[in-house]
């Protein structure tokens, strides 16, 4: 996975892993100063092939070490929900590219779904107004 948070569209490229393609997910503005400042805080340790590398060496992080993460830092803006895990925030993802207008396609390839099933749930908890 790769950051680019000095593009001119920033944005996350990841590569394909599986049945997923690689695909490259343009960054919302609300979230460049966060990643910005997420990258500058990692420090000039060299590129690493992931966006949370786990602090215990050259690996990825731990699923359950980044839900504790992600958790911590809704509870620190105090957002509660029956859901804290990472899935409230790609899910939140999701709903703002569907709000934004974009078509259930461009939004499950940026997610990295094999269909749409996904995002039509998402887009049918969207409001009409």
């Amino acid at each position: 996975m790769h950051l680019d948070v000095d593009a001119l569209r920033p944005h996350i490229y990841v590569p394909k892993h599986g049945a997923r393609d690689d695909r490259k997910v343009t960054l919302s503005a609300f979230a460049v100063p966060a990643l910005t400042e997420w990258k500058k805080s990692r420090g000039a340790g060299g590129p690493h092939p992931w966006l949370f590398p786990s602090p215990r060496g050259p690996k990825p992080m731990a699923d359950m070490q980044l839900g504790r993460i992600v958790r911590e830092a809704l509870e620190a803006i105090e957002f509660h929900a029956t859901d804290m895990s990472p899935r409230v925030l790609r899910n939140t993802y999701a709903r703002r590219q569907l709000i934004a207008e974009r078509i259930n396609e461009d939004v499950s390839r940026l997610l990295g779904l094999a269909s749409q099933r996904t995002v039509t749930r998402f887009l049918s908890t969207l409001s009409s107004d």
